[in-house]
């Protein structure tokens, strides 16, 4: 079910793969800071000097990415449509899930937070599966199983343990990316 195949190096898909990195790395870094602002009480606006600034600027380098790569253009075959139309539904519910705990909050914080890594871990099962990637399977599996953890933290533990859980995240994304380069075929 896992065997790896051999693949053209895409510029595109590994570039793709660095800028995941970078917006796990930034969303790491924000929580770490969030957690000794709150832990610390330093008066600190954090919501805009921190969260603001990191995500608008992360989200433009995404943006003239993916405008100079021309990333949009992906629809090739069948399979890779149901992936977008995956990831689309995953990131649509994140979405909603989110806004209406902000406006009705529902669930507390360690839980929304534990919601959040499950839906990453299913977007990485689910992509895993359909690409036959044993990588994102077991980055998949890692998320399910550290939402568990994240939903018996304090408050302020999610912060942390959250970060701790997406550094190693991206640790085993740049394990996988290194594993790509060296075992992708060049055509250059």
């Amino acid at each position: 079910m896992f065997s790896q195949k051999i693949e053209l190096f895409n510029s595109i898909e590994y570039n793709k793969r660095v800028l995941f990195i970078i917006w796990i790395l930034v969303l790491s870094k924000c929580l770490i800071l969030e957690y000794y602002i709150k832990d610390l009480t330093l008066p600190i606006n954090s919501p805009f000097f921190i969260w603001s600034l990191s995500l608008l600027l992360t989200s433009l380098a995404s943006y003239l990415f993916s405008k100079q790569s021309q990333t949009l253009q992906i629809f090739q075959d069948g399979k890779l449509k149901i992936r977008v139309l995956v990831n689309i539904c995953i990131f649509l519910l994140l979405v909603i899930l989110n806004s209406t705990n902000l406006l009705f909050s529902y669930f507390n914080w360690s839980n929304l937070m534990a919601i959040n890594f499950a839906l990453l871990g299913i977007y990485f099962l689910l992509n895993g599966w359909l690409k036959v990637d044993k990588w994102k399977f077991i980055s998949g599996s890692y998320l399910l199983l550290s939402s568990i953890f994240i939903s018996q933290c304090d408050f302020l533990g999610v912060y942390l343990y959250s970060s701790f859980v997406l550094i190693i995240l991206a640790i085993h994304l740049i394990v996988d990316l290194i594993y790509y380069r060296h075992t992708s075929i060049n055509t250059e």
